[in-house]
């Protein structure tokens, strides 16, 4: 006696509800230390399937995608933009670079 046939479809479309971590960072294309890192920041729960088991929620993911980044990231984001800044005047801010600053005029290009 044959088995009735499957629908491959169906199957296809799917999607687990737990995820181990490299499936969850595979699903929002990031770093697996990327994943610990919200775990620990309390960003991501995880879920503990037993002693050496633990899973995340595919719902909890897309959740979290949908939140944008967090206050912290944001933080340290501003952080290295004025860092950066800061280096950037210090090392243009000079008599030797100032045709650099105006370049514009020293070619006699118009403004945009």
């Amino acid at each position: 006696m044959a088995l009735p046939a499957k629908d491959h479809d169906t199957l296809e479309t799917e999607k687990p509800e737990w995820l181990t971590l490299p499936e969850g960072a595979a699903y929002l294309r990031v770093a697996k230390s990327t994943l610990y890192r919200w775990i620990r920041q309390g960003r991501l729960p995880l879920y503990h399937l037993g002693e050496k088991v633990a899973r995340v929620k595919r719902a909890d993911l897309d959740a979290l995608a949908h939140s944008g980044p967090s206050s912290a990231d944001r933080q340290e984001s501003q952080f290295w933009t004025t860092v950066s800044q800061d280096a950037l005047n210090e090392l243009w801010d000079n008599e030797e670079d100032a045709i650099y600053d105006n370049w514009r005029e020293y070619y006699a290009l118009p403004a945009r």
